[in-house]
């Protein structure tokens, strides 16, 4: 997705653009061997979908033709946090559940239809032709070897998109420029996916329930395209990793204590195997900090990846390609100073989104990279305290979802309305104290909608 997007970006300031993908692609929305994780269930945040649609002008009709449903989050959602239930309420925040192959594809298929720009699969990246301090292009190789000839290509700017598998900082070292520093937070978080059809369609589109110290496991069961649905369970510590047997796979969805989950699983019939996946840890490398050759810049996963149960990489990916359309506004890509220019920019854009996922990560002590410091337990404290409010305020729960959607910075948590709705929702709270299982039904006798118009 990072490539793609910013080829999409490159191609309103190149004459050419050339994006060159290891796999051979399939022709339509099929699982791919170079996106392992393709198989779980992946979230496009309500930041991200508005950029696909600046970038991609009409892509929600797209998504329409794809028969994809427009999802209202807490209207047509039910979330479980440490805290209880949120309450259901019109939000205004839209998501598309839809999964990560079809999601490319459709992606993909706007980028084909770019004239400058030429997309050849079956290529491995193997360097970068770098003399006089600057990146001229790189060398390829077909896959599989015996395809063809190595080749190499030459280019004003290269962009690495290639994920957390990136070779850039090896290839850096290589010519003399040193490799990047980096920071990792590991927090051992490992899940598994599983695909089921509904003989009776449960009273959601989707249902996250959110995993704590005390409590490691959760998980989310959401519709997807065609009527499927999708149930990815996951767990912090090896210890509570969701099994990829089947059975054992469905116990441990069993054991979760969250009725709604279970109502809409006795309804449910697996189809096709467990899928697992444990590469989870949060990993930065601090390009803007490095000396860098001109004509060469990083991006996406390869930059900054994400635990992917906070949903973030795609909408950090488009994140990345706004941010290198800001900088091809203001600095020529040949400029020697592109790189020093466009790195601290990406940076700082996805701060937020780096605060948001380590400083869940470090609430948990066996945490690579912790423990965690005085400011994020001070944040730790905050969020929790603001957590109370959320079974009962839907104004204090909008506002922590617009973080999670990265509508609103963390620090916008604390301004004076949120605090003032945090206030209500808590007297609200003493006078009648919600059941940790206590699920609001959407359009229940609770008038959850008048409230949020309401302003509480």
């Amino acid at each position: 997705m990072a490539g793609l997007l910013a080829a999409r970006v490159a191609s309103q300031f190149a004459a050419q653009v050339t994006l060159m993908e290891r796999d051979h692609l399939p022709p339509d929305g099929r699982f791919r061997p170079g996106t392992p994780q393709a198989r779980h269930v992946h979230g496009l945040l309500a930041r991200g979908l508005n950029i696909l649609n600046d970038l991609f002008p009409g892509f929600d009709a797209d998504l329409d033709a794809a028969g994809i449903a427009r999802v209202e989050w807490m209207w047509d959602t039910m979330q479980h946090v440490p805290t209880g239930w949120t309450p259901r309420y019109h939000s205004g925040i839209v998501s598309r559940p839809i999964t990560r192959p079809l999601l490319e594809h459709l992606v993909r298929t706007r980028i084909r239809a770019i004239p400058n720009i030429r997309l050849r699969d079956g290529l491995e990246v193997t360097g970068l032709l770098l003399e006089d301090g600057r990146v001229h292009g790189v060398t390829m190789q077909s896959r599989p070897r015996s395809a063809g000839a190595p080749e190499s290509l030459r280019a004003d700017l290269v962009i690495d998109a290639s994920g957390r598998a990136s070779k850039s900082s090896e290839w850096l070292a290589e010519a003399g420029y040193g490799a990047p520093n980096e920071t990792l937070i590991d927090a051992h978080m490992g899940y598994g996916t599983r695909e089921y059809a509904m003989e009776t369609r449960p009273p959601f589109d989707a249902l996250l329930a959110l995993p704590r110290p005390d409590d490691p496991r959760g998980g989310v069961l959401t519709v997807v395209e065609d009527g499927r649905w999708l149930m990815t369970l996951a767990g912090y510590g090896e210890e509570h990793h969701p099994p990829t047997d089947g059975d054992a796979f469905d116990a441990y969805a069993r054991a979760l204590p969250l009725e709604p989950l279970q109502n809409a699983l006795a309804h449910a019939r697996p189809v096709g195997p467990v899928y697992g996946y444990h590469r989870t840890a949060n990993i930065f490398r601090h390009y803007e900090r490095a000396r860098l050759p001109a004509g060469f810049i990083v991006t996406g996963d390869a930059v900054c990846a994400f635990n992917p149960v906070y949903g973030q990489g795609m909408t950090a990916s488009a994140i990345a390609a706004e941010t290198l359309h800001h900088t091809l506004l203001r600095h020529d890509a040949r400029d020697p100073a592109f790189p020093a220019n466009f790195q601290p920019a990406l940076a700082r854009a996805v701060a937020d989104a780096w605060l948001m996922a380590t400083s869940e990560d470090l609430r948990y002590e066996h945490a690579i990279g912790g423990p965690a410091n005085l400011k994020t337990r001070v944040q730790h404290g905050a969020l929790d305290i603001l957590f109370q409010a959320v079974p009962v305020s839907p104004k204090v729960s909008k506002a922590l979802l617009e973080t999670l959607h990265m509508l609103r910075s963390p620090l916008g948590l604390f301004t004076p309305d949120v605090l003032a709705a945090f206030g209500v929702g808590m007297l609200k709270r003493l006078a009648r104290p919600p059941q940790a299982n206590d699920a609001v039904e959407a359009g229940g006798g609770d008038d959850i909608a008048t409230r949020v118009e309401g302003g509480l």
